[in-house]
């Protein structure tokens, strides 16, 4: 598996600075409940989505900014928008302790009975969070393949005879059962996940209602 590090070093995006700047502003102006959720696609170059969120006079906004390594155009800016929360911040005050705890495990799957194996995949996608609250700072991310039930589209060889199975392996073809991730069922249940597609529901809802505008260069 790609670490996080190795990941931020390899591919490191204009977009972090970007939103590492917009903190510190943030910050200046005393604003102290701030953060961010990022999705980051590896292919044979990056694209990138980023959204802040931050908490000012009992009021939350949140902006988008994306950038792609496929083309030479700066990092895109979006104008603020205001909303009521309840899949940000109010979804981290109500399961911090469990973000905190829970980490998303590597794709793996056991050999035999003693060996576990792990799969890792160059091109990925990631899905990234960090809170600032409270003095206290949350930066957790996982690896939309370690989600994955199989390695490949799962195959069902189950009506072929062993002799047509031979047959097959012979003429090249793949017809092993697929490599079942045996961390699929654990890291399908961690709040992270459930956060994701809490955030990913509501940014599709938002981009149906077409109200991001992006500000001119």
């Amino acid at each position: 598996m790609i670490s996080i590090s190795a990941f931020s070093q390899k591919f490191e995006l204009s977009i972090d600075s970007i939103i590492d700047l917009e903190i510190e502003k943030h910050k200046t102006r005393n604003i102290s409940t701030i953060g961010y959720t990022k999705m980051a696609c590896v292919n044979y170059g990056i694209t990138a989505t980023a959204y802040l969120f931050w908490y000012e006079n009992d009021k939350t906004f949140f902006q988008k900014f994306s950038d792609s390594e496929y083309d030479k155009n700066p990092v895109q800016r979006f104008r603020p928008i205001e909303i009521i929360d309840s899949i940000f911040f109010a979804f981290y005050n109500a399961n911090g302790d469990q973000l905190l705890s829970e980490e998303a495990e590597s794709f793996a799957y056991r050999s035999d009975s003693t060996r576990q194996l792990y799969v890792s995949r160059p091109h990925s996608c990631f899905r990234s969070f960090k809170v600032f609250t409270k003095g206290k700072v949350l930066h957790k991310y996982f690896d939309f393949f370690d989600l994955r039930e199989f390695k490949e589209d799962k195959i069902d060889n189950s009506k072929l005879s062993k002799e047509r199975i031979q047959e097959l392996k012979q003429m090249g073809w793949e017809v092993d059962p697929p490599t079942r991730n045996i961390n699929f069922e654990t890291n399908n249940t961690l709040k992270i996940v459930e956060w994701d597609l809490l955030i990913s529901e509501f940014i599709e809802q938002m981009e149906t209602e077409n109200v991001f505008v992006e500000i001119e260069k």
